[in-house]
């Protein structure tokens, strides 16, 4: 069976989403099988050079000429394929998405109270993408039959968010359609200098 990596970085106003109007939040990974660990490390050097930080992020690549024909030429000249993932949310629409809720609560007569998790209601907005995430992973992964090594860039938080992950891929492990999917999918946590 193929062992895919799968390393992920966050941009926006906040390493979390928010519910606060002028905020946003995304979430960006690259999907690769582990033999093509080597040539994304070259293709992100180059990026690296072209925008002159090797520590870019994805405005960097989009308002560089040379690194966005870096970055679509290097990842779509990968054989085997190499899959993106990508989520943005705007906090306007979160405020929005909680509005409706609280609407339709009150039409039919449902007791709506939000309860905030121990970690805070940031962690909660964030647990929320990671129940998406994980779902979205998992099918792939199972789908295509391989192996999935999950991994973050640096966050202090990476246990809760391992822990979030971990329960989600556990609760599909037992759906009919997923059974045994925590067997192809790990979350292992903090991208290592080498992988």
């Amino acid at each position: 069976m193929r062992k895919y990596i799968a390393v992920f970085d966050e941009t926006g106003t906040n390493n979390r989403p928010q519910a606060v109007a002028e905020s946003s939040f995304g979430v960006g990974g690259v999907i690769f099988p582990s033999e093509l660990g080597a040539s994304l490390v070259e293709v992100s050097k180059k990026i690296g050079n072209a925008v002159k930080n090797g520590d870019f992020k994805w405005k960097d690549v989009h308002n560089n000429e040379t690194a966005r024909t870096l970055f679509l030429t290097g990842l779509n000249g990968m054989n085997p394929q190499v899959h993106l993932f990508a989520f943005y949310t705007h906090g306007a629409c979160m405020l929005h998405e909680s509005k409706r809720t609280n609407d339709a609560a009150l039409v039919y007569g449902i007791d709506h109270t939000t309860k905030i998790s121990s970690e805070g209601e940031a962690f909660d907005h964030l647990k929320s993408f990671i129940k998406y995430a994980a779902s979205c992973l998992a099918a792939h992964a199972w789908t295509n039959q391989y192996t999935l090594e999950i991994y973050w860039d640096r966050r202090t938080d990476l246990n809760h968010i391992k822990e979030s992950f971990d329960q989600h891929i556990e609760i599909l492990s037992k759906t009919k359609r997923y059974n045994g999917v925590a067997d192809l999918v790990s979350f292992v946590g903090q991208v290592p200098t080498k992988i």
